[in-house]
């Protein structure tokens, strides 16, 4: 066993018992002793081996990921009564049950500290993982120009940390370049898709519907015309055009 422990004052003492495999009662004696005599007292202290277990798992393509990211912890902790995740972004959860899967979305790129704290009657242990969050793109774009159909429309690319781009103009044609023209051939609503990725390999989207007018008419009105000409297109004042309403009002 452990050597005596001889102390001169009545001040506490501290010993650790080590126990690995089973339970057992040690028997702790103290004696008293001055120059009259001695007296012995002693208490009988049952030692159990440590059950709790702390066990915190991430898969590990789990463990990397682009904002905002979502991250599953799955609690495998054993022999505990209460514990305590830090996911080290300044939250936490505090839960009793295990097993059982945490879901966590860190809002913020940076290196990250997730601790597991199990605790119960006899001690306390903790355990980590760490999760890396990289900054994505930020999709942004407008449009400019006569919202119609036939007329080109400019899309000015306002997006932040892009380094390539995907459109999809919704009427089943796409660009790849920055800052890209496009026609609509008809009007009607069409739902254009922003795709940005940056270096990291994170992407960010923005949706935008865009709503296009009809076709602009056009309308031509000679300057002239002959009744006697052998043209009978310039015989009589005619005009002519399409996608044109004329109103106002009526002449006998």
């Amino acid at each position: 066993g452990s050597p005596l422990l001889i102390v001169g004052n009545q001040s506490p003492v501290d010993h650790t018992f080590v126990n690995a495999n089973e339970s057992k009662v040690y028997l702790v004696k103290m004696t008293a002793k001055n120059a009259c005599g001695e007296s012995v007292s002693q208490h009988a202290i049952r030692v159990t081996p440590a059950t709790l277990v702390a066990e915190l798992v991430v898969d590990e393509s789990n463990t990397k990921g682009c904002v905002p990211f979502s991250v599953e912890f799955h609690n495998n902790s054993m022999g505990g009564t209460s514990y305590e995740i830090d996911f080290g972004d300044g939250e936490s959860v505090i839960t009793n049950s295990s097993p059982q899967k945490i879901v966590h979305v860190y809002k913020q790129a940076g290196i990250y500290t997730a601790r597991l704290k199990a605790e119960n009657s006899c001690s306390i242990i903790s355990t980590t993982e760490t999760i890396s969050v990289i900054s994505a793109s930020k999709a942004d774009f407008e449009v400019t120009g006569v919202i119609r159909a036939g007329e080109p429309l400019a899309f000015t690319n306002k997006s932040l940390d892009g380094h390539t781009f995907t459109w999809n103009f919704g009427d089943g044609t796409s660009s790849a370049e920055e800052h890209p023209e496009h026609t609509y051939e008809r009007a009607g609503n069409y739902l254009v898709t922003l795709i940005v990725g940056n270096y990291n390999g994170c992407q960010a989207v923005k949706t935008e519907v865009v709503e296009v007018g009809e076709m602009a008419g056009e309308l031509f009105l000679p300057n002239a015309f002959n009744p006697t000409s052998a043209d009978p297109e310039i015989q009589v004042f005619k005009s002519k055009g399409f996608r044109v309403i004329l109103t106002g009002p009526s002449f006998p």
